[in-house]
């Protein structure tokens, strides 16, 4: 699922109905994914668009999680401050 605004930033979040991933893109060259270090690396199958990949745990998120920063995102426009965010490239 995909929430973009007027000025082309987005949130996606993808996985469920367990586990999800979420990412958001300020532009094609600055785009954050949540992700925690202090998580297993251990690989786990979701499906994101349709299609079946494989995540690394420290990726995964339960529901809550992804469904607050929605909320944040769709509030403020930006990153919510409580969540570990990693810059995806960079």
């Amino acid at each position: 699922m995909t929430f973009a605004a007027e000025d082309g930033r987005e949130i996606a979040i993808g996985g469920g109905p367990e586990w999800f991933v979420v990412s958001i893109a300020f532009s094609d060259q600055e785009i954050y994914t949540l992700k925690d270090t202090t998580k297993s690396t251990n690989a786990i199958l979701l499906t994101t668009g349709g299609q079946t990949g494989v995540f690394a745990g420290q990726e995964s998120w339960d529901r809550t999680v992804a469904k607050d920063a929605a909320h944040f995102f769709y509030l403020h426009g930006t990153l919510n401050p409580s969540f570990p965010w990693e810059k995806v490239g960079g």
